[in-house]
């Protein structure tokens, strides 16, 4: 027996080219206040890669949101509105950080009175002379590049190779984010996701036999694995099925153990199957062997 896996359609409801602009426009907004403040009192950049990650990631769980009421099913147009909103996220947090750098500059009594004001392109040279401090942590901060302080100080050229390194993690965390979604199965029939629920798990596979069972098709050996009461290995069940009950059904099997890192345990995880179309005798099958292996069944939207 061949294994069939689901693969999206590509198609997408027109809506969501509306839909994602707008959650990118408010919610890129929002969050790029949030992450300019951060910036803004993290000034050091090896700090602040972590939180670029974090918001090209945020970016992209925003555009993931639309594509989902939008019913995209196709990966590059996921991946371009992705990267859409990452760039909207992305203008707004240099909106929100010359709003701050603005807001303190004309605190200054001495500003006011003179009349002066500050431009977007004022505040890009100042951030280009000023740059960021990647600090050291020893040493005594004295040398060719040194600032006073401990630390390397970027300027210069570098700000701008720092703001292409930034644009480049932002985006394409923003493109990549969304493609869990779109490959999640659909159901074309009653134009819907497929409901997710999680079957249980089957403890102590024999994870090689399993493995094996998966790349030769014998949908037997999978639905009711062999049992080595000795394995740490366990089997996680996942079903998307069509939310009025219709076939096909899909299945998704994880294989998850620990292994030793020297004295740390790590968990460890990887799809044996992934979206398997199954017909509904063997989604019993599968609930034969969860309930022989003692393991509850539970169910998540």
């Amino acid at each position: 027996m061949t294994i069939q896996v689901y693969q999206p359609t590509g198609r997408f409801s027109p809506l969501v080219f509306f839909i994602v602009p707008l959650f990118g426009l408010a919610g890129g907004f929002a969050t790029a206040w949030l992450y300019a403040l951060l910036v803004d009192w993290i000034p050091y950049i090896v700090l602040s890669i972590g939180l670029t990650v974090v918001f090209g990631l945020g970016l992209g769980l925003i555009a993931a949101f639309g594509l989902r009421l939008g019913k995209c099913r196709n990966h590059k147009l996921a991946m371009g509105l992705g990267a859409m909103v990452g760039i909207l996220g992305l203008a707004a947090s240099y909106y929100w950080a010359f709003q701050f750098v603005k807001a303190d500059v004309e605190k200054d009594p001495m500003f006011a009175e003179q009349g002066l004001t500050i431009g977007f392109t004022d505040y890009l040279d100042a951030r280009v002379e000023t740059g960021w401090q990647v600090t050291s942590g020893r040493g005594s901060g004295t040398g060719p590049g040194m600032s006073e302080e401990k630390g390397l100080n970027f300027s210069g050229v570098m700000v701008y190779i720092v703001w292409l390194i930034e644009a480049a993690i932002v985006i394409g965390a923003a493109a990549v984010a969304p493609l869990g979604l779109v490959t999640r199965p659909y159901c074309e029939g009653c134009d819907g996701w497929a409901r997710r629920t999680k079957l249980g798990t089957i403890g102590s596979v024999h994870g090689n036999q399993l493995s094996n069972a998966a790349r030769a098709g014998d949908w037997q050996g999978i639905v009711r694995p062999a049992i080595d009461r000795s394995s740490q290995v366990r089997a996680e069940v996942t079903l998307y099925s069509c939310p009025a009950g219709n076939e096909p059904m899909y299945v998704t099997i994880t294989l998850k153990w620990t292994e030793k890192n020297g004295r740390r345990k790590e968990a460890k995880s990887e799809d044996l199957l992934r979206y398997w179309v199954i017909e509904p005798a063997m989604v019993e099958e599968l609930k034969r062997s969860i309930a022989a292996a003692g393991s509850p069944q539970r169910v998540q939207a």
